[in-house]
């Protein structure tokens, strides 16, 4: 009976084995005749991983028109992780890839699919020097050397830069009566702000006609940080989503949905229906509340404005409409006045810490044309590139030297003004996503939505149920950096002397 069960473990993994390689035959066979070929225009032709939207088909035609030697066309059915990779290991990925960002660069990274651009960077124009040093984390990934020491590599160059803050409509403020909020406000003070601002339409209603405000859901370090704790211990070898630090703030992430009801849940969002019909569908995300007036702030940042500037445009015509043909009727739609402030810190914090993201653009190892990659990398240091973000509102450019005002101010919208002001000033509070080299930072922000999730959607989840969700994270996160650490020999060096550096886990 043994032997039998053997045999058959034995002929399914060479089963398993045996269709593997024949997908990468057929996957290599395809590479063959699915790869585009050159025009025979006598220049380099590079496809660019991206979402094809009009702004990057500006920057596609404008670097094509910048460049002597090299042609770049976006390739849009290539998007996600998953797919990019497969398509990179079997020679038909894209020559640049797109949306590389803190959660991904690990993956991407330990697959060999970027290229080292460390001792390429400052040759070709796009040195981190280039950088706000707050943000240069964005674009690096530790790498064990022989040694077993830790050395930061270059892997990327930022397409944009943004972090979040507080954007509020002062029309709302004003319509019921509440002063704006201070630009050091505290949690309580938010809370309270946002408990004034949550209106019903009738008594007894179950959904809100306003949301105070939205958004803080997805913006947990903030809270994580501001109660002291983090992602891991110091050394990085293991989580510390059970300290005392991380409990307080769970059990604060809990009460902000339904203690203090100062962050719509996800049941209060999906019974939202957005008005105006601004010529996109209608939909109960942050944005679409705060576009269509059904809530008075929002956690966003500068590149929210090219998103918005169709709601305000919307809003500002139905007004016009409306009061023309209804004068003594109230008017149903909001107009967006703009102010904006700083996220809530806690009162025994001296300052907030506000999560950097950035869209970040790496080259395929593989490619077949890395002086024309390198080529346009360095395009998104360039000053053309970097004044076409700032005119855009699309983030903030990767270059810090165009973090300025005059550069961001849109004459067609001098309200947006406050938001490009706070975007700049918020800069000095932000903060990467911790990251451990022993595990990948895509499957620790699984682990910590999914407990996220439970928290914010059960009403009556206990300090308990805290604790135990919080264990079992922390287990999970711990589970997988032991097993990456036992099957790798280098790593396990780097995982030994970051103990001993750190003297305890």
């Amino acid at each position: 009976m043994g032997t039998f069960i053997s045999y058959i473990k034995n002929h399914s993994v060479l089963s398993i084995i045996v269709g593997v390689v024949i997908i990468l035959g057929i996957m290599s066979i395809t590479a063959i005749f699915m790869t585009p070929q050159a025009p025979g225009d006598g220049k380099n032709h590079l496809y660019w991983v991206t979402n094809d939207d009009p702004n990057k088909q500006l920057v596609a035609e404008m670097f094509n028109q910048s460049s002597a030697d090299t042609v770049i066309t976006i390739d849009p059915d290539s998007g996600g992780v998953a797919k990019t990779m497969i398509q990179s290991a079997a020679g038909i990925g894209g020559d640049v890839l797109d949306f590389i960002n803190e959660f991904n660069i690990q993956t991407y990274q330990s697959a060999g699919i970027l290229m080292d651009l460390t001792d390429k960077a400052s040759k070709y124009g796009f040195p981190l020097e280039l950088l706000d040093d707050s943000v240069k984390g964005l674009c690096m990934v530790g790498v064990p050397d022989a040694e077993g020491k830790l050395r930061q590599r270059q892997f990327t160059f930022p397409a944009t830069i943004d972090n979040h803050f507080i954007i509020y409509n002062k029309a709302i403020f004003d319509k019921y009566g509440v002063p704006y909020p201070s630009d050091d406000m505290t949690w309580e003070e938010y809370i309270l702000l946002a408990q004034k601002l949550t209106h019903y339409a009738t008594p007894g209603e179950a959904v809100p006609e306003v949301f105070g405000a939205t958004g803080a859901r997805s913006n947990f370090l903030t809270i994580l940080w501001g109660k002291g704790g983090d992602i891991f211990n110091k050394s990085c070898t293991a989580s510390a989503l059970d300290s005392p630090e991380a409990f307080e703030a769970l059990k604060f992430y809990r009460d902000l949905h339904f203690k203090y009801k100062a962050e719509p849940t996800a049941t209060l969002r999906a019974g939202a229906t957005p008005s105006g019909g601004t010529g996109a569908v209608a939909s109960s995300s942050d944005q679409s509340l705060f576009g269509s007036g059904k809530a008075a702030m929002i956690w966003a940042g500068r590149w929210f404005l090219k998103d918005l500037r169709v709601y305000a445009d919307y809003n500002k015509k139905m007004i016009q409409n409306w009061r023309k043909s209804h004068p003594d009727k109230p008017c149903p739609y909001q107009e967006i006045i703009y102010g904006a402030c700083a996220v809530p810190r806690f009162k025994d914090a001296p300052r907030y810490n506000m999560t950097h993201t950035g869209r970040t653009v790496g080259i395929n190892a593989k490619t077949k044309y890395p002086e024309s990659a390198l080529e346009f990398i360095a395009y998104l240091a360039s000053p053309e590139y970097n004044n076409f973000v700032c005119r855009v509102s699309a983030a903030k450019p990767p270059n810090k030297n165009y973090w300025k005002p005059e550069l961001f101010y849109n004459p067609d919208y001098p309200e947006e003004n406050p938001v490009h002001n706070m975007s700049i000033k918020a800069v000095a509070n932000g903060r990467c996503v911790q990251r451990s080299p022993f595990i990948e930072t895509s499957v620790v922000s699984r682990i910590l939505e999914n407990m996220l999730d439970v928290i914010a959607t059960r009403e009556n989840v206990s300090d308990n149920e805290i604790k135990d969700l919080a264990k079992r994270a922390a287990e999970r996160i711990n589970a997988t950096i032991a097993r990456n650490v036992s099957r790798d020999k280098l790593l396990k060096k780097v995982y030994d002397k970051s103990l001993e550096a750190h003297k305890k886990p």
